[in-house]
């Protein structure tokens, strides 16, 4: 449940870190699925709750890190979604 830990670590590349990055931040609901969705009709996501995150690279290059964009894929819809958190 989203309310059972204080903080996300992210160890390892962009995708642990983009992953990190999508799991931060929950919907009322809480489920997953309901992000997508609202990914999906390019509707405006404003996240109800969100937990801090602390990402610790293991490679170089990728940037993740330090920038606020995620990108999260759907692999029921076959698609590629950017995921910016303010």
């Amino acid at each position: 449940m989203p309310e059972d830990y204080d903080l996300i670590v992210a160890l390892g590349g962009g995708n642990a870190i983009d992953t990190a990055k999508a799991l931060m931040v929950g919907t009322a609901s809480g489920r997953f699925s309901d992000r997508l969705a609202l990914l999906a009709e390019g509707k405006p996501f404003t996240p109800a709750r969100h937990k801090p995150l602390i990402a610790i690279p293991t490679t170089a290059g990728t940037g993740s890190e330090v920038t606020p964009w995620a990108t999260v894929w759907d692999a029921a819809r076959q698609k590629k979604y950017c995921l910016h958190l303010d």
